[in-house]
């Protein structure tokens, strides 16, 4: 079952795919015929109430032998070192992956769940066998990779590979279709690795919370995480003002530099690695970060041109408390690239 998550590397290979270049003609293609895959939220305010009142199963990852004995077999009938090697590299970022999440899940719950008084941790095939058994006793939070595949009229299938990475809380009799609550994962940067960092967990939780938390207070059905950032975005807005920005060094577009968006803010605007940005919200610094939140995946075509590509919201949040003041990409006109230029911080902070 874990085909998808043994390729996150697939997730940052989508990024690299980006050509902007494209994206006018991409922006026609979807109107012409196009699928999107969006976040959404099954359960209703009310039902929200019962999921937390559950106990709570958090699903660890487990390999899928099947996988491995593929991969090996591939490995096995190439005379091709470098494609040993690649096979060899895959069964081990695969493997690291897993021990990796399974560790960091924890450490998160521990730190900051406290939707649900009793948790307790299972494999996923513990979790299929209750499903299996029609038990209605708990809810579940698991790990999942949503990707959209686009079929054309023939039935050829494009975009298999393009995923994000998500969070998801259901009550547990309602399978993995039409799941009660699902989080679109923040991604710490663009680092080429096939990981998930702690802090990439953690305040990924923090963010569903306040989502769910405000769903509940609302009342709004199918109350989308764009919807609410954007909602948040309005609200926080002047509290902003001209406070300090902090960007990864590796989200600047590659047309802008960091003193173009320096003169375009009427505060100041530090670049960090990535590795640091992932310290200060692991430590929950008084900080506010740029934070490039996947909200859909969009697939179109028009004659033979069939692209694909991830749409972002670009979030300034504070990542002690999680104080969202921007939400640029939610409006018609706003690039939703995982990208900084330099035009964009002269809208910020100006509500």
């Amino acid at each position: 079952m874990l085909t998808r998550t043994a390729f996150f590397l697939e997730y940052i290979a989508a990024l690299k795919k980006i050509n902007m270049k494209k994206i006018g003609s991409f922006i026609i293609a979807l109107f012409i015929v196009g699928n999107c895959l969006a976040q959404v939220t099954y359960a209703k305010p009310e039902e929200i109430s019962e999921i937390k009142s559950r106990p709570l199963i958090v699903e660890l990852l487990e390999k899928d032998q099947k996988l491995i004995d593929d991969w090996a077999k591939k490995k096995s009938k190439t005379k091709k070192s470098e494609e040993k090697s690649k096979y060899t590299e895959m069964e081990a970022e695969y493997l690291a992956f897993i021990d990796s999440y399974n560790d960091h899940i924890k450490s998160a719950i521990e730190k900051l769940w406290n939707l649900n008084e009793k948790v307790e941790y299972k494999t996923a095939s513990e979790v299929a066998a209750l499903r299996k058994s029609k038990s209605t006793k708990y809810s579940v939070l698991w790990f999942s990779e949503s990707s959209s595949t686009y079929s054309d009229e023939f039935g050829a299938k494009y975009f298999p590979d393009l995923t994000i990475p998500t969070m998801n809380y259901s009550r547990i009799e309602k399978g993995k279709v039409k799941v009660d609550y699902s989080y679109f994962m923040h991604y710490t940067g663009h680092r080429e690795q096939n990981t998930l960092n702690l802090s990439d967990i953690t305040f990924s939780l923090m963010l569903m919370k306040m989502h769910l938390a405000e769903i509940e207070k609302t009342g709004n059905k199918k109350y989308q995480f764009q919807q609410f950032a954007k909602d948040q975005a309005e609200k926080f807005c002047k509290e902003l003002g001209s406070k300090e920005l902090i960007i990864s060094e590796k989200t600047i577009h590659s047309k802008t530099s960091l003193s173009e968006i320096k003169r375009n803010y009427s505060g100041d605007v530090v670049s960090m690695t990535e590795d640091e940005i992932s310290n200060a919200i692991e430590k929950g610094e008084d900080k506010i970060i740029g934070l490039c939140i996947p909200t859909s995946i969009a697939a179109g075509s028009a004659g033979p041109l069939s692209v694909a590509r991830i749409l972002y919201l670009k979030c300034f949040v504070n990542v002690s408390n999680g104080k969202i003041y921007t939400a640029f990409g939610s409006n018609m006109g706003e690039f939703n690239d995982p990208y900084y230029r330099a035009k964009e911080f002269g809208k910020y902070g100006k509500c």
